[in-house]
């Protein structure tokens, strides 16, 4: 390791803007395909399929894969196994604290999986405690605004807004920060 590598490897780090569905590791999303009997929707049962699958051509390639990836977390476990291993990331990379962009309303919405806020809340936490534990790292979480939603049959519909909204000022005490916006912004 060069000198400047070891020195930003050493050098404490926190990240502001992360996607929880994003920081998925293609064996997880192998190990929840399987766990929930979704290997069909994958573009293969490998690994390597999914990295393959992960170079993405566009952004609507990415948004179809990152919709995918969210319709495979189905329970308050599988969000704790997704945070647990976003911690160990971070201790692998010296990073102390993230800032950690989740959508709930795609979970409890959109997808129609029957989770509910609280399921969700119970799982990003439990993750959070565990990696806290294991690995010494924060995180938090920022809920987000899915604008594709928000916009239906030509008129603005602000739905998908005002649940994200009351999702994340009732969880101002389990770890939720922030409030933002993301989704396609095409049409």
């Amino acid at each position: 390791m060069t000198q400047l590598a070891n020195f930003i490897q050493q050098t404490p780090k926190a990240e502001i803007h992360i996607h929880l569905e994003g920081s998925i590791q293609p064996a997880t999303v192998l190990k929840l395909a399987e766990r929930h009997n979704q290997t069909h929707r994958l573009p293969g049962a490998t690994v390597q399929a999914l990295e393959n699958w992960f170079t993405f051509t566009d952004f609507p390639h990415f948004i179809q894969i990152y919709v995918t990836i969210q319709d495979m977390i189905r329970t308050a476990d599988d969000f704790e196994l997704i945070v647990y291993e976003c911690g160990a990331d971070m201790a692998a990379q010296n990073i102390r604290y993230r800032e950690i962009t989740v959508t709930p309303f795609t979970h409890t919405h959109y997808l129609d999986k029957g989770l509910t806020i609280d399921q969700v809340l119970a799982g990003l936490n439990a993750g959070r405690l565990r990696a806290k534990q294991d690995f010494g790292v924060e995180m938090r979480w920022v809920f987000d605004i899915p604008r594709n939603f928000a916009f239906q049959n030509g008129a603005y519909n602000p739905e998908s807004a005002n649940i994200t909204l009351s999702y994340a000022l009732a969880g101002q005490n389990q770890g939720v920060v922030g409030f933002g916006l993301g989704g396609n912004e095409v049409g």
